[in-house]
């Protein structure tokens, strides 16, 4: 079935940051009072990545880790600050949690707990603040 989808070319740097910068979401902000301090970059236990002086923090859900560390990657140098979660249950349970919403979700549509047209109504129905772009490596799929 044709969903009338086409591939489209890798994105760069320059067009990503452009892409955020047309939302509203570029430049870096002043940082918090209450902003915790940032993650030791060389700890190999974190998976935040980028410099925490970025515009706006970042979640990425992907349950393949290569596909999480791309994506983190790319926006690591366009200086976003991004959370990596290898399932929609953890990052969930950090969205839960934080003090400071994430404002943008990226994150795989099929994923095994749950799927990411799930997890962005569960994150909404906390805080409409992020904005969500749902991935797909995946052909064979219709949401409803």
């Amino acid at each position: 079935m044709d969903m009338g989808f086409r591939a489209h070319k890798p994105i760069t740097p320059a067009k990503l940051s452009r892409a955020l910068a047309a939302c509203g979401l570029h430049g870096p902000p002043a940082p918090a009072k209450d902003d915790p301090p940032p993650a030791d970059p060389t700890d190999p236990g974190t998976k935040e990545h980028g410099p925490v002086a970025g515009p706006a923090l970042i979640y990425v859900v992907a349950d393949q880790p290569r596909v999480a560390e791309l994506i983190s990657g790319a926006m690591a140098r366009c200086e976003y600050r991004t959370e990596t979660f290898l399932s929609a249950t953890q990052a969930l349970a950090a969205f839960g949690a934080a003090s400071s919403k994430p404002r943008i979700l990226i994150t795989d549509f099929s994923m095994p707990e749950m799927d990411g047209l799930e997890l962005m109504r569960r994150c909404r129905q906390e805080s409409p603040q992020p904005k969500v772009s749902l991935i797909s490596g995946t052909r064979n799929w219709a949401c409803t």
